[in-house]
């Protein structure tokens, strides 16, 4: 785990540079700033998280090669509220690393159709595919699929009463 955030703390440097020149298009820039404030987070939980350890190193060090018996006691305080930090700070660190979700990003309506969104649908269904449709309408293919086939059972189910 520690290598990937080595890697992602190099990464985030580079973004910095890269942001820090000159001549850069907008996309360019647009790109760099967001996948920069996708990794900023876990960058600076790393940090505090190498802080601790090595304030932890400290006070070990401490606790070790003083005689101070009051010294030695509030090392070991420290070291045990440091102990702690870090294993809340790794835990933290361990559900940053999880994978995102890619379909967090996206801005998808749930709940029901709205009238405009049927007609929409019922005048466009056999023009575009669902993939064009749940895009246009902000919903899930899933959601697209479930609303056609329910609106295609209504006309069979119109077409069977006036038959």
């Amino acid at each position: 785990m520690f290598k990937k955030l080595d890697a992602v703390e190099a990464r985030l440097a580079v973004l910095e540079q890269e942001l820090a020149k000159e001549g850069l298009s907008s996309k360019e820039i647009a790109r760099l700033s967001k996948e920069r404030s996708e990794i900023e987070e876990i960058v600076n939980v790393y940090r505090v998280y190498k802080k601790l350890v090595k304030e932890k190193e400290q006070a070990k060090e401490l606790l070790f090669n003083s005689d101070d018996p009051d010294l030695r006691q509030m090392a070991k305080e420290e070291i045990d509220i440091l102990e702690e930090q870090i294993l809340q700070t790794e835990n933290k660190l361990k559900i940053l690393m999880l994978p995102k979700d890619p379909n967090d990003e996206k801005n998808i309506v749930t709940g029901r159709w709205t009238n405009e969104e049927k007609l929409y649908l019922r005048h466009h269904y056999g023009i575009y595919d669902i993939d064009h449709l749940a895009e246009r309408l902000n919903r899930s293919h899933d959601s697209v699929s479930m609303q056609i086939n329910k609106m295609l059972r209504n006309r069979r189910a119109y077409i069977k009463s006036y038959a």
